[in-house]
């Protein structure tokens, strides 16, 4: 409904009140027409200009109607005792009234303007949160008509979707006469969550990053960055050509919090995709451009921080090279907001039909062999869309009559028990050692370690960092504790663990290569660029003492290994051709160099093993039960018929 029928409409209803009072007021045959005239108008022209008058304001549509038509009133309500004398006589009473009545006409006034206060003060604050929020959308979406964008409900990301589906996407808008002539521009984009943080300790943990195709921004269909001096998302890809810190730009907001300017360092963090796994990485940047949020600048809104880079900078960060997560479309200013809407169906499908099998992630996998189909995805969770289950359901009476359809759901499995014993204990599926303790079993693989608590059936794990894998290890008296060596830390774990990680862990500045266990100390081995340094830790990883060994090392190491014997220090390093063995008496100062036969043999005997165990792990314990590795895993044999009674796999 328009404004002008809204000013038809109050100026109609105010005279229509007016004509209702006059007639019943009795004094219309005895006024002149001026005053008549006066009494009809005077409320519908007040209200009129009332409602005109918050409408230039700025007020909604329906607080100026409502606004114009209280005036009104109120003019009406005012006018007619200045010109009809019964009027002026009901006004004499209510005035004397009030006097003879002081306390319940100050009750009766003071709930009237209460009242008012109320009603005003909501309008007021419902208009002030349109404004604001019009203003907040405004800003953030600028020339932006459409966006293209979704969020996987499953893992909460932003879906992404391959680079080439955009620019098929325009080229097929291009060939629409009717989208063509109404479109003005588009653009592809990233956008992201990521954390900037300072040198001088100032961090924001939730900052939006938002990425431009720069030479699509170069169009500027879209305003600038900064529209004072027209610093763009090209801008910054034409730094970051040259340069081997990425730059970025932000905006004011996020310089104020982070108290930096152009030139500045920054540590950009952000959850990228590896593996089906978010892994945080970080990232040092500089500020090229400091710019105000306004424009192209007002992305994240004009009182949120936001970074800016160039499409491609943002790629290589976040390692989603040729992916996008967002295209807009821009129309001709001149286009209504309801012939824009008559677009959107034409978008949509136009959208559906450049969009293709694979770059939605579907997978058909044919077998030959058993004359078999099998549709699968390969994004997110893997998971298909019921929809699309449920499509393929129904037309497989058309697709092929004669074909069996079987649906299978496959999940990660978290946690198995049979009989109250958890079967998925295991670091990775090859055991490499198993090592018997008072209680627990010990067992030990390249990604980690964990035990078998014999008398409750209960399980503990240690698994290595993404990327890392188990260095040596070491273990204690009774086999009750043990230590360990991976990446640049050294960890001691022991069967009395529970929910804990760790008993207790320490980091090296060099790279830790071998571990030995002596009486109440540990014996770590460190490399430095070419030399070798022992350290001496007690229980609680506390150094002890340090020894920088003058030994000459091979061009090429393959191991080392560490060894305490007889009271001294045994010291193994293996090369390409041959191994050299050296030995240092304890308290360790130095190491000289001796021959192979001082080197301690190996007491452990291998263990006759029955299939299917694979025979490069095994422990028999006290009962007579074998605990033995297989392709998959440990098997628990029984007694006596070495009968497999459980299973251990990889969690």
């Amino acid at each position: 409904m328009t404004l002008l029928l809204w000013y038809v409409l109050v100026a109609t209803a105010l005279l229509a009140m007016s004509t209702v009072g006059v007639y019943l007021s009795g004094r219309w045959g005895e006024a002149s027409w001026s005053t008549r005239l006066l009494l009809l108008v005077s409320g519908s022209v007040d209200g009129t200009l009332g409602l005109a008058l918050l409408s230039w304001l700025g007020l909604s549509t329906a607080t100026a109607v409502a606004g114009g038509f209280l005036l009104g009133t109120l003019s009406m309500i005012f006018v007619q005792p200045l010109l009809l004398p019964q009027r002026l006589l009901t006004w004499r009473l209510a005035r004397e009234n009030m006097v003879r009545r002081k306390r319940q006409s100050a009750l009766m006034l003071a709930g009237l303007i209460i009242a008012s206060a109320i009603i005003t003060s909501s309008l007021v604050v419902g208009d002030s949160l349109d404004a604001t929020v019009g203003r907040e959308v405004q800003a953030a979406y600028g020339e932006t008509d459409v966006l293209i964008a979704g969020l996987d409900p499953m893992t909460g990301v932003a879906v992404a979707f391959d680079e080439g589906i955009g620019t098929r996407y325009w080229s097929s808008l291009q060939q629409n006469s009717e989208l063509a002539d109404d479109l003005r521009g588009r653009q592809f984009g990233l956008t992201s969550s990521v954390s900037l943080s300072a040198d001088s300790g100032l961090a924001e943990p939730s900052v939006s990053l938002f990425a431009h195709n720069a030479t699509i921004d170069g169009e500027s269909v879209w305003q600038a960055l900064d529209p004072a001096n027209g610093y763009r998302f090209s801008d910054i890809a034409t730094a970051n050509e040259v340069r081997s810190t990425p730059g970025v730009a932000i905006n004011a907001v996020a310089a104020e919090a982070l108290e930096v300017g152009v030139g500045d360092a920054l540590e950009l963090g952000a959850f990228v995709t590896e593996d089906n796994q978010r892994v945080r990485t970080t990232h040092s940047v500089e500020v090229l451009a400091v710019v105000p949020n306004e424009g192209q600048g007002a992305m994240a809104g004009t009182r949120s921080p936001a970074v800016f880079l160039d499409l491609r900078t943002a790629q290589g960060i976040l390692g989603m090279d040729g992916e996008l997560t967002r295209i807009a479309l821009s129309f001709k200013p001149a286009l209504s907001e309801n012939a824009i809407r008559n677009h959107l169906a034409t978008l949509e499908q136009m959208f559906d039909d450049v969009l293709t099998a694979e770059d939605v992630g579907l997978v058909w996998t044919v077998d030959d062999g058993t004359s078999s189909l099998t549709v699968s995805s390969s994004n997110g969770l893997q998971r298909l869309d019921g929809d699309d289950v449920a499509a393929l359901r129904e037309n497989r009476s058309v697709l092929s009559p004669d074909a069996t359809l079987l649906e299978v759901l496959q999940v990660p499995l978290i946690e198995l028990q049979v009989e109250g014993e958890p079967l998925l204990t295991l670091a990775d599926a090859t055991v490499d050692r198993l090592v018997v303790a008072e209680d627990a079993l010990w067992h030990t693989t390249a990604n980690g370690l964990g035990f078998e608590r014999l008398s409750t059936n209960e399980a503990w794990l240690w698994q290595v960092d993404e990327g890392q894998r188990m260095v040596d290890v070491a273990w204690g008296e009774h086999n009750s504790t043990v230590g360990f060596l991976s990446g640049q830390r050294m960890v001691v774990a022991d069967t009395n663990l529970t929910d804990e990680d760790e008993r207790f862990s320490i980091s090296f500045e060099g790279a830790p290569k071998a571990l030995a266990r002596g009486e109440g100390v540990w014996y770590t081995l460190i490399e430095h660029a070419g030399s070798l340094e022992v350290l001496t830790l007690n229980d609680n990883l506390s150094t002890l003492a340090s020894s920088n060994l003058t030994v000459r090392l091979p061009a090429t190491v393959l191991s080392f290994d560490l060894r305490v014997a007889e009271g001294a220090l045994l010291l193994r390093v293996e090369g390409l051709l041959s191994s050299t063995y050296y030995r240092g008496g304890l308290p360790l100062i130095d190491m000289e160099e001796v021959d192979a036969e001082a080197w301690p043999s190996d007491s452990d005997e291998p263990i006759q093993v029955v299939e299917p165990c694979d025979g490069r792990a095994a422990a028999v314990l006290e009962t007579g039960e074998t605990w033995c590795s297989f392709v998959h895993g440990l098997l628990r044999l029984e007694a006596s018929t070495k009968a497999i009674e459980s299973v251990r796999l990889p969690v």
